[in-house]
């Protein structure tokens, strides 16, 4: 159950991120914004949600600290998701999701950037808290 849920969570990142152009257009990307936002609209709020899109928006991958930034959402993002009882599928995709974008480049920097804005929306049409 665990290894079919890693690979679920492997494919939703390749998605994301763009890896070996398998999405150049986009649509699976917000496939999977609409796909996990559906699953925590009722148990995430707005306002946690946006916490962590601000900090991401933030990013700029033309500055050489941005992979340090990256760093610091992802440990403010595990201490928010076990402070506010993130569900722990949401939380193993995007603490997945966030070390893939450090140990890539900065195309996918901006994946990751669009993927939130996608989550955000998606978050607040499925009646996020």
């Amino acid at each position: 159950m665990v290894e079919m849920r890693d690979k679920i969570i492997e494919k939703d990142i390749e998605q994301v991120l763009n890896i070996n152009n398998c999405d150049p257009h986009g649509s699976a990307m917000i496939e999977v914004a609409a796909k996990y936002a559906s699953k925590t609209a009722k148990e995430l709020t707005t306002t946690q949600i946006r916490k962590v899109f601000n900090e991401i928006s933030k990013l700029d991958p033309s500055k050489s600290e941005y992979k340090y930034k990256l760093n610091m959402i992802l440990v403010n993002f595990i201490y928010n998701s076990k402070r506010h009882g993130y569900p722990p599928e949401f939380t193993n995709f995007v603490t997945s999701l966030i070390k893939k974008t450090v140990q890539s480049g900065k195309d996918e920097v901006k994946r990751f950037k669009d993927f939130f804005e996608a989550y955000l929306a998606y978050h607040k049409y499925y009646g996020g808290k």
